[in-house]
């Protein structure tokens, strides 16, 4: 069975009766709740470690926005010539990339 799937349970719960004489029904139940416990279980694996990615993702696109931001803003403190619109212009694209983030 792949793990994509689910398997049919036969029934909401399993009977004690059933485990007392350790009947085939009962038997067969547990396999299906074992088979759907390890569906579980590697879903939820796979469901953790997809989330782990995406914030590692979301660290490393953060990190990578602050140093866009600082190039913008030591931009504009680079230039020799003392222009203020450039210098104006590059300020206001920073504090945007910083309201952005």
């Amino acid at each position: 069975m792949s793990s994509n799937q689910t398997p049919a349970l036969t029934g909401a719960m399993l009977q004690l009766e059933d485990s007392i004489t350790d009947s085939p029904r009962y038997r067969g139940q547990m396999r299906q709740f074992e088979e759907y416990a390890n569906s579980l279980e590697s879903s939820i694996q796979g469901l953790s470690k997809a989330s782990k990615a995406l914030h590692q993702a979301s660290l490393d696109y953060s990190t990578r926005w602050s140093s866009i931001i600082s190039q913008v803003s030591y931009m504009a403190q680079l230039s020799p010539i003392k222009d203020a619109k450039l210098t104006q212009q590059l300020s206001s694209l920073g504090e945007m990339l910083t309201e952005i983030e």
